[in-house]
């Protein structure tokens, strides 16, 4: 662990490194509560970000093997090309083909419906390490530890809100996630969170641009 660590932090400059150890650290610590494999989530979380400051042109002058659609993803939601292509880039570059592992990585950021609680356990840990400090973060953290659904509801709502607020374009995997938990959960709970995460937002703002 102590050389992949190694191998993960030259990935990184800044403070990029450290906010992955801390979604490690919550992974591993949400994988204990509901009985999935910690190590894998300490795992995914340690790797989530690694192609975080690749740029396209880094992934064609090596030759890493990804699919021509993600070419165009490049371009249209450079915030989170870097978890889609990650799965072929943590091949590549580390010699990891976990499945399990890979996927946490790649929907990490958009969320997705159907996820595994590993997906989930990864999508709510990053969002939820300690260095952040969004208007909803301990609504959320509160969900995830009672409730991984409705906590990985929240949070697509959540990503939603922001990304309408600020004129982002949402990818699809976001929308779906939110109407697969929507549909899941009993009307009662989705209206409550939602209900609860406007007020959240519409009283803190500020965090919309962090």
């Amino acid at each position: 662990m102590e050389q992949l660590m190694e191998k993960v932090q030259k990935c990184f400059s800044g403070e990029r490194f450290e906010h992955s150890l801390n979604v490690a650290k919550e992974a591993k610590i949400l994988a204990g509560v509901w009985g999935i494999n910690q190590k894998k989530a300490y795992l995914a979380g340690l790797l989530h970000d690694v192609a975080k400051e690749l740029t396209l042109e880094h992934i064609k002058t090596n030759q890493i093997k990804h699919h021509t659609s993600l070419e165009k993803c490049f371009y249209e939601y450079p915030k989170i090309w870097h978890a889609l292509i990650a799965p072929d880039f943590i091949k590549y570059k580390f010699l990891i083909d976990d499945v399990a592992v890979l996927n946490a990585v790649k929907w990490h950021t958009t969320g997705k419906a159907k996820m595994t609680k590993l997906d989930q356990i990864l999508y709510i840990a990053d969002y939820i390490e300690p260095k952040r400090d969004f208007a909803d973060l301990e609504y959320i953290k509160v969900l995830a530890n009672k409730d991984l659904d409705k906590a990985v509801f929240a949070l697509a709502i959540s990503s939603i809100i922001s990304l309408t607020k600020r004129n982002l374009k949402i990818h699809p995997a976001t929308v779906k996630c939110k109407n697969y938990y929507n549909d899941k959960l009993l009307v009662e709970d989705t209206e409550k969170i939602t209900r609860d995460l406007w007020r959240l937002w519409k009283y803190n703002l500020e965090s919309i641009n962090k």
